[in-house]
């Protein structure tokens, strides 16, 4: 064979296999970094899960105050309203 030819085949060689080396070593190092990160992720997307669970919890708390006053105010205009007739006005009049 010619040299040249020879000499591309070992450059292509020597090229993949340097290249398939380094890149295993880069998918194991990735894979170690993200098992390592992922036990804290966890940890941590706990931690969040609780809070946003408390912070639901809160919000269905305010919610329930929020209907309660909604109702004692519709109760007062209610009142409101059948007072004013007595008064001598028309309640939808402004």
């Amino acid at each position: 064979m010619d040299e040249d030819i020879v000499l591309y085949i070992v450059m292509t060689v020597t090229t993949l296999g340097l290249g398939g080396g380094a890149l295993a070593a880069w998918y194991l190092w990735l894979k170690a970094r993200t098992q390592h990160l992922g036990a804290g992720a966890r940890e941590e997307l706990v931690a969040l899960r609780n809070v946003i669970e408390e912070l639901r919890a809160d919000m269905h708390g305010m919610y329930g105050e929020l209907t309660a006053g909604q109702q004692e105010l519709q109760e007062r205009l209610d009142f409101a309203e059948r007072l004013l007739p007595r008064a001598g006005k028309d309640p939808h009049d402004a």
